[in-house]
C-alpha cells in the first residue's frame, strides 16, 4: 500500500528462499510503476549479498581472533614494566623510571585499543548480553568518577557532581553501565584544558539520567551529525578534535544493548554535554 502511494523503499534487508531450499540475504528495492498518472503495478530489484554478509562475518571475526592474539602479550609487557618500576629488577635512574614509564603508557593504550577492537567485535556479531539487575545510579557514578577524579583534579579541573534526583534505581548490566561513565567521563578530561566538568544525575518520566557536561573544545555541527555512525567511526572522519572514535561507538552499542540511549549536544569552542538515559526500576 505504501510503495502504490508513490513510496520508494530502498535496501531493505531480507531473509529469502532459493528453490533449492536454501536461505540467503538480499536487498530489495521497490518502486512504483506509474500508467497514464496512476500507479498500475510495482517493480522490485532483489540483490543477493549473502557473500557479502559473508566477507563482512570474516573480517569481524578476523578482527576477534587478531585481538584475543594480541591481549596476551600487550598483558605481558604491562607485568614487567610494572615489576621494573616497583624497583624488583633493582634501583633505576630518573632517566629509566621515564622511559618505562612512557613505555607503560603505550601499553595501556593498546591495552584499551585491544579491548574496544573485542567489543566492537561483539556487538557486531551479536554475541554481546547485557546481564540486566537493578542498579543504584548514583553508586555507578560514583565508581566510574573514582577512576578519573585524581588525574582530573591533577589538570586543574573542577569536577561536580549533583543528584538532583535522590537515590534513583535503573535496570542495567552494572559493568557495562559503569564502562559507558569512565568512556564519557575520560573524554570530557581529555578535551577540556580548563573550567569543569559536571556530572548530574536526575530522572525524566521512567528514565535515569545521566548528564556529562564539560567546558572543553566541543565539537562542530557536522561532527556532532556523524558522532555514532558505524561508518564514519570506522573511516576515522569523527576523531579529528572532537574526541569521538571506537569508545564512542562502543558506548552507544552498549547503552542500547541495555534499553537505554545516548546523545549529545555540542558546539565547536563551547563544550559538550553527553546524556544517557536509561530504564527505571
Amino acid at each position: 500500500g505504501r510503495i502504490l502511494t508513490g513510496e520508494q523503499l530502498e535496501g531493505n534487508e531480507y531473509k529469502l528462499l532459493r528453490k533449492d531450499g536454501t536461505v540467503y540475504t538480499a536487498l530489495i528495492y521497490t518502486n512504483t510503476v506509474m500508467r497514464d498518472g496512476r500507479p498500475s503495478g510495482v517493480r522490485a530489484i532483489v540483490v543477493d549479498i549473502s557473500e557479502r554478509k559473508k566477507i563482512e562475518q570474516m573480517k569481524t571475526d578476523f578482527v576477534a581472533f587478531i585481538s584475543h592474539q594480541l591481549r596476551t602479550p600487550t598483558a605481558g609487557l604491562m607485568g614487567y614494566i610494572d615489576n621494573m618500576l616497583d624497583g624488583i629488577t633493582g634501583e633505576l635512574n630518573s632517566k629509566q623510571t621515564e622511559y618505562l614509564g612512557e613505555m607503560r603508557d603505550v601499553c595501556a593504550r593498546n591495552n584499551r585499543l585491544i579491548a574496544d577492537l573485542l567489543n566492537i567485535s561483539r556487538l557486531e556479531r551479536g554475541v554481546l548480553v547485557a546481564q540486566i539487575n537493578p542498579v543504584v545510579l548514583r553508586e555507578a557514578v560514583e565508581t566510574a568518577v573514582k577512576e578519573h577524579r585524581k588525574g582530573i583534579e591533577e589538570k586543574g579541573l573542577a569536577l561536580n557532581v549533583v543528584e538532583t534526583d535522590r537515590d534513583i534505581v535503573v535496570l542495567a548490566d552494572s559493568d557495562k553501565l559503569i564502562e559507558v561513565l569512565k568512556n564519557l567521563i575520560h573524554n570530557a578530561s581529555k578535551f577540556t584544558k580548563e573550567g569543569s566538568i559536571d556530572v548530574e544525575i536526575s530522572s525524566r518520566g521512567k528514565e535515569g539520567i545521566v548528564r556529562i557536561r564539560d567546558s572543553g573544545v566541543g565539537m562542530s555541527e557536522e561532527v556532532v551529525k556523524d558522532l555514532f555512525k558505524k561508518e564514519k567511526v570506522f573511516g576515522g572522519a569523527v576523531a579529528v578534535g572532537g574526541g569521538a572514535g571506537l569508545g564512542l561507538y562502543i558506548a552507544k552499542g552498549f547503552m542500547k544493548l541495555q534499553g537505554g540511549d545516548i546523545i549529545v549536544e555540542s558546539a565547536a569552542g563551547k563544550g559538550s554535554t553527553f546524556t544517557i538515559s536509561i530504564p527505571k526500576k
